[in-house]
């Protein structure tokens, strides 16, 4: 914990850098449609979503772009990721088409209200 704690203290100032050359976008489209063949990225502001469409774009896998958005948004949404956050994963397979749903949403354990 102490070593990622220092990592993403440690890159925080070149995800700044990143960030600050991305523009901030907003279709005004509620209910668009993305088709997409190989892959989407979601967050919570565009620039984190850029950052994972990018990683994808280099030849990362979906959990390497995961990973990219997540850090994004500790740095751009610190009140609204970090330890002790939830998330949710869906993962379709390329060896055999199956779909997993990974759910990592924040639980406390049940004794947590004694």
């Amino acid at each position: 914990l102490v070593l990622v704690t220092i990592g993403v203290f440690a890159g925080a100032p070149q995800m700044a850098r990143i960030l600050g050359s991305l523009r901030t976008r907003n279709s005004g489209d509620e209910g668009a449609v993305i088709h997409a063949a190989h892959g989407v990225v979601a967050a919570d502001d565009a620039r984190c979503s850029d950052i994972g469409t990018e990683v994808l774009r280099e030849g990362g896998h979906a959990v390497d772009a995961a990973v990219a958005t997540a850090l994004c948004l500790g740095v751009v949404s610190p009140m609204s990721s970090g330890i002790g956050g939830g998330s949710f994963l869906v993962v379709r397979s390329s060896a055999d088409g199956e779909a997993l749903a990974y759910d990592m949403r924040e639980t406390a354990p049940g004794a947590a209200y004694k």
